[in-house]
């Protein structure tokens, strides 16, 4: 199932305002150890959803925190 619990979380960071237009930015989702997804369910927790440009792929992700 595509986008599970933390949907709207993307939408929140695509929507906040953050986002430098003509830039790429990937979706990093960190779901709990006993989320369901890892048994190819749909996600059941809460995960940390964060939004990191292209180029800094490597630097620490922004996100929502939502899974602290």
């Amino acid at each position: 199932m595509m986008g599970g619990n933390y949907l709207l979380d993307v939408m929140r960071l695509i929507g906040s305002g953050r986002l430098e237009p003509g830039k790429t930015y990937r979706v990093d989702v960190y779901h709990d150890d006993w989320c369901a997804v890892y048994r190819h369910l749909p996600c059941d927790c809460h995960p940390d959803v964060c939004l990191v440009p292209a180029e800094d792929a490597k630097a620490p992700a922004e996100g929502t925190g939502a899974g602290e």
